[in-house]
């Protein structure tokens, strides 16, 4: 029996070692808002091999957002330019893991993750209508993409969101946004990150 015990624990611990290490390169969220609320969200993740052989990792932190899965738009691409298929479980209440299909694994380079799924961001209470002091509709989008543990030396970490409806054809979309407030931010964000349009 001790002989049993003994092998398990060898291979339990074989297990882990086995088990890959990485850090974020990148992290880029596309949302693509619907006016019904709805949107459809896309993560590109990249994560650099720091030891082992890598197969994908846990995704969680949307808090009241609740992800549907598109899993036939959901692969990886190493930095040989290989493409793998992804498999995507529900591990938890709001935890899932995202890892490469059939097995494979990633033990030197890059390899970059894009997973998408549709979110009901009205539900979940991040897409509201509200009125400004002088009657003007407006609509608030009060959500950033989930945080990472493995980004604390990521290069760049971008959201980039596609909103409903249509601006004319101008020689500077920049200049239209701002002389007609079509998008209008708290002060807090224009310091903490930089914005375009």
């Amino acid at each position: 029996m001790k002989r049993l015990i003994f092998l398990v624990i060898i291979v339990i611990i074989s297990q882990f070692s086995w088990a890959g290490k990485g850090e974020i390169n990148f992290v880029e969220t596309t949302v693509d808002l619907q006016k019904d609320g709805k949107a459809l969200v896309v993560y590109t993740v990249q994560w650099k091999v720091i030891s082992g052989e890598m197969h994908g990792f846990y995704f969680s932190g949307n808090d009241k957002l609740t992800p549907d899965f598109l899993h036939d738009s959901c692969y990886a691409v190493d930095t040989y330019g290989e493409k793998y298929g992804l498999d995507i479980q529900k591990v938890g209440a709001d935890k899932w893991d995202i890892i490469l299909a059939e097995g494979k694994g990633i033990s030197w380079g890059s390899i970059t993750y894009v997973f998408a799924f549709v979110a009901d961001f009205h539900k979940a209470g991040y897409v509201d209508k509200t009125i400004r002091s002088d009657s003007t509709k407006l609509v608030v989008f009060n959500w950033s993409p989930v945080q990472w543990d493995e980004a604390s030396s990521q290069d760049h970490y971008t959201l980039q969101l596609v909103l409903p409806g249509q601006v004319p054809d101008t020689d500077s979309l920049r200049n239209y946004v701002y002389e007609n407030q079509l998008v209008l931010t708290e002060k807090f964000v224009n310091q903490k990150f930089k914005i375009d349009y």
